[in-house]
């Protein structure tokens, strides 16, 4: 029989009278999965172009200068491709324009994307999907022994939860 620790450790530190858990490292066989691999490849730069798209939506004009969306890239952990080239590639959402022949290109949104955000943000204002978000984060501080994080965190996390751009 193990010795009972003293009255005044044990009211102190009642945390160290549990048995604590440890990690097992196991390994885990891979197992490729044709359907999750597509869909991941399809849906990789999702994140970056929501982000351009917030910025884009965000600005007065509702466009900027290429040169000052290339600025972002770190910021939007982008590939190391030109923005020229990631915009080239998402013509259905992006559409490259020159104001006037004296300034560069501008980024702006087509119609088609507009009306995707306008949608995206309808469903954002949706009761029912505050609820789910209030869920979510819920669910992410109750994994924390401290039932709180630090904000950058929850930051990080925000696209994966769910949050709109402005929460």
């Amino acid at each position: 029989m193990a010795p009972k620790p003293p009255p005044l450790l044990a009211a102190k530190f009642p945390h160290r009278l549990h048995s604590l858990r440890t990690f097992i490292n196991a390994r885990v066989k891979w197992v490729p999965d044709p359907f999750l691999d597509d869909a991941v490849s399809k849906e990789k730069n999702l994140k970056q172009i929501l982000s351009f798209k917030n910025q884009l939506v965000h600005s007065p004009s509702k466009s900027l200068p290429l040169s000052s969306l290339s600025l972002l890239k770190p910021h939007l952990d982008l590939p190391t491709t030109t923005a020229l080239k990631f915009f080239q590639k998402y013509p259905s959402f992006f559409t490259l324009f020159q104001p006037c022949p004296s300034l560069p290109l501008h980024v702006k949104l087509t119609p088609q994307a507009l009306t995707l955000h306008k949608e995206e943000s309808a469903i954002h204002g949706l009761p029912a999907q505050r609820d789910d978000a209030v869920r979510r984060l819920a669910k992410l501080l109750m994994l924390t022994n401290a039932g709180k994080l630090p904000f950058y965190v929850i930051n990080r996390f925000k696209f994966d939860l769910g949050l709109p751009y402005n929460y």
